[in-house]
């Protein structure tokens, strides 16, 4: 948004955006791999460092409003048929995308391995260290994708955004069966939870009940689905 706002061209800003995220994953998977440490505290790390550097960046303001072509705005934001949310269209999409890449290709296995026991992994032959970097630069770019696309729904970047919103993504993976200690998950499980986090938000907010409600109840699944994970990896 600044580089676009600026007077770069709107594809160049994109790619701008892109290597950013590149940047962002490769620094992620060095300090994780190369000193061992947590990759969630890594990320946590990151995620206030960037949190804090937007609005600094952005003149200390709440949010970058900027003027986006309308054919560009049109084809991100919306569909031919006017009941279905173009947000909805690249849910599905981003999802089918990211089912061929863990179920039909052989990086999906490589994660799954280097994720549930490095060691087998590298016997195996799997260069761990880029195959969790790889993870690291896709996620990166996951999540630039999604803010590309929030920022051509809004016609801002936001600077201050919802606080907590990365335990939402923690709790829809922990309902969809994904395990926190590695090396099991399915997309369409984490579609769903997705789905009923949605429609318990969606709930709360026609039953007119107090907005912590649903921080309440995202609490619990993390908590449920740490318990859950810990059973069955003492189990199997």
């Amino acid at each position: 948004a600044l580089a676009y706002a600026g007077g770069v061209p709107l594809p160049l800003a994109i790619l701008f955006a892109f290597a950013i995220a590149v940047t962002v994953g490769l620094i992620n998977a060095v300090i994780t791999l190369r000193f061992n440490i947590p990759s969630f505290i890594t990320t946590l790390g990151m995620l206030f460092i960037v949190r804090t550097a937007a609005p600094y960046l952005a003149g200390h303001t709440r949010s970058l409003v900027i003027k986006l072509p309308p054919e560009f705005k049109a084809a991100l934001t919306k569909t031919h048929f006017g009941w279905l949310p173009m947000q909805f269209v690249w849910f599905i999409g981003f999802a089918i995308l990211a089912y061929l890449l863990l179920n039909r290709h052989f990086l999906g296995n490589h994660f799954f391995a280097a994720g549930g026991d490095k060691r087998a992994a590298r016997f195996a032959g799997i260069n761990v260290f880029w195959t969790k970097t790889l993870a690291f630069v896709l996620c990166s770019c996951f999540a630039t994708a999604a803010g590309i696309l929030q920022v051509a729904r809004s016609s801002k970047a936001e600077t201050n955004p919802q606080l907590f919103i990365e335990l939402f993504a923690v709790a829809i993976c922990v309902m969809g069966g994904l395990s926190l200690f590695g090396g099991r998950g399915a997309v369409i499980g984490i579609v769903l939870g997705a789905a009923l986090l949605q429609l318990v938000q969606d709930v709360i907010i026609l039953a007119r009940l107090p907005g912590f409600y649903l921080d309440m109840f995202v609490g619990l699944m993390i908590v449920f689905g740490v318990v859950m994970n810990t059973a069955v990896s003492k189990r199997y």
